[in-house]
């Protein structure tokens, strides 16, 4: 019977007389979404260039039989079909390339699985397999040391360990930080890689001893009293800092004889890459790599990174913020990439910053067994960019060693590609 529904019971009494009396089943909503899953669909690697999916859902009240089906294959279909009864796709002529299939369910209610099923195949058709690591995900997929970082100055990097890292890559504060409001309704906040400091300030818990670099993509609005740099509380001295001082301009601010200033060009409203090197005798101020300002600077007293906006209304946002020094060295080792059958390897390309002082060296191994074990060769550093690797073999992983003698400058691995013949 459907929730809500009355019905009318009657009874019959010895000597013909009757009673009635109406029950009513409880209405209850369904919020409970289904799940789907795919019960048939290539994995691995394909020589052919076609696939076909097959897939079921579950859920707590529809039945099976009268789910609704959505399906996209990244990346040739950036937006789900129309829900359909339908449980199976084919897809042919598919290009030489990495693929993942996605289903989600819909129930009679209008719930919707929020985490789709997934399937992820390749296609490699007697030509080259590319693999790409680009971004800070396919870079998450490896393995770092306790001395190199995955950055997101761009789509991600792999960089040595800077003393205080921040990409505001998620919700709230990162860890060993504070936030405190200037002003009623001042926050603080962290959403998908840019950090709002509106109304407060924040910084680290740690205080920090001169001999620092740090680095920061920051928009300043050009409200009064935006500071982003070096100091303890911007209550009183000690600061360096970039600021909009009193408002609707850029200024470099040291709080040695409160020396300031005035940057010129149009630096507001944009974001653009700001850097300041707290050394022992000055404080050297930078913009989009290009000098901009130098103050005589003599202070052994600790300070820290922090970012302050005076009043609720706008803030200034910065996307990543770090500090040096940087650790000496460190290495990073890729994930294991599966060509899903004996692949005759070709070149290797990589894009890289390499600072003066700093190095970076990338080697690659190869071998037959998922797990790479004593049968692999070992690894082989490559003379650059563009370098033949040579070898026939199923699985392929590289290593990126990372230097520096400079420890306010890391070199980054910006992207790499790795191709078969």
């Amino acid at each position: 019977f459907l929730t809500g529904t009355i019905f009318t019971l009657t009874a019959t009494f010895a000597g013909g007389s009757t009673a009635t009396a109406n029950a009513t089943i409880p209405t209850t909503v369904d919020t409970t979404p289904p799940e789907t899953s795919v019960t048939s669909g290539p994995t691995g690697a394909i020589s052919v260039n076609s696939a076909t999916f097959n897939w079921t859902g579950s859920d707590n009240v529809t039945a099976p039989a009268n789910l609704l089906y959505a399906y996209r294959l990244d990346p040739i279909e950036p937006s789900f079909s129309a829900f359909a009864s339908t449980t199976t796709k084919s897809y042919s002529n598919l290009a030489n390339g990495n693929y993942t299939f996605y289903v989600k369910a819909r129930d009679q209610a209008g719930n919707e699985d929020s985490t789709p099923a997934s399937q992820t195949f390749t296609v490699n058709v007697g030509s080259s397999v590319t693999f790409v690591d680009i971004t800070t995900a396919d870079f998450a997929a490896g393995t770092i040391d306790a001395n190199t970082y995955i950055s997101q100055t761009a789509d991600g990097e792999v960089i040595l360990a800077p003393t205080v890292g921040a990409e505001f890559s998620s919700a709230g504060l990162p860890a060993g930080w504070f936030s405190t409001p200037w002003a009623t309704g001042g926050t603080s906040t962290a959403n998908g890689g840019a950090f709002n400091v509106d109304g407060a300030i924040t910084g680290t818990n740690a205080l920090f001893g001169p001999g620092r670099s740090l680095e920061f993509v920051a928009t300043f609005t050009g409200a009064t009293y935006q500071h982003v740099g070096f100091g303890t509380d911007f209550n009183s001295p000690p600061w360096v800092i970039f600021s909009t001082a009193s408002g609707g301009a850029l200024y470099a601010r040291t709080s040695t004889n409160f020396t300031i200033t005035q940057l010129p060009g149009d630096w507001l409203g944009t974001p653009h890459r700001y850097r300041i090197d707290w050394n022992l005798s000055n404080t050297v101020f930078s913009i989009d790599g290009v000098q901009v300002a130098t103050h005589p600077f003599t202070l052994t007293q600790n300070m820290r990174p922090l970012i302050s906006d005076a009043a609720v209304g706008g803030g200034v946002i910065v996307d990543w913020l770090r500090m040096g020094p940087y650790v000496p060295s460190g290495t990073f080792l890729s994930r294991v990439f599966d060509g899903g059958g004996a692949l005759n390897w070709d070149i290797v390309t990589w894009t890289s910053d390499t600072p003066a002082g700093t190095s970076l060296i990338v080697s690659v191994r190869q071998g037959n067994t998922a797990i790479p074990d004593a049968s692999w060769s070992p690894f082989v550093a490559l003379s650059g960019p563009g370098t033949a690797i040579g070898g026939t073999s199923r699985y392929l992983q590289y290593r990126v060693q990372l230097s520096t003698t400079d420890l306010s400058q890391t070199p980054a691995l910006r992207d790499i590609t790795i191709k078969s013949k």
